[in-house]
């Protein structure tokens, strides 16, 4: 299984490191209590037989998840051109 780290954590990063999150538009329909992030900078790794157990808290809505993708896209866009 492999999934990207959401954070609350933005107002003092650098701006290089602002550009690798993306800002979750309905957070509080997706379960969260205030504004997260997720961290597109690399994929966490987790061995799904060494998982007892998930506790589920939310879920993105289908506009987050579509502007992820797009978020997603146009960063690998841009570091390609560089």
């Amino acid at each position: 299984m492999q999934l990207f780290k959401i954070t609350s954590k933005y107002q003092n990063k650098s701006d290089n490191i602002k550009k690798l999150y993306y800002k979750i538009t309905d957070w509080y329909e997706a379960g969260c209590y205030q504004q997260p992030y997720i961290d597109i900078e690399k994929l966490v790794s987790l061995d799904r037989g060494l998982i007892t157990e998930i506790t589920k808290i939310g879920k993105l809505t289908t506009r987050d998840i579509k502007g992820l993708n797009i978020f997603i896209k146009n960063y690998t866009n841009s570091i390609s051109k560089n």
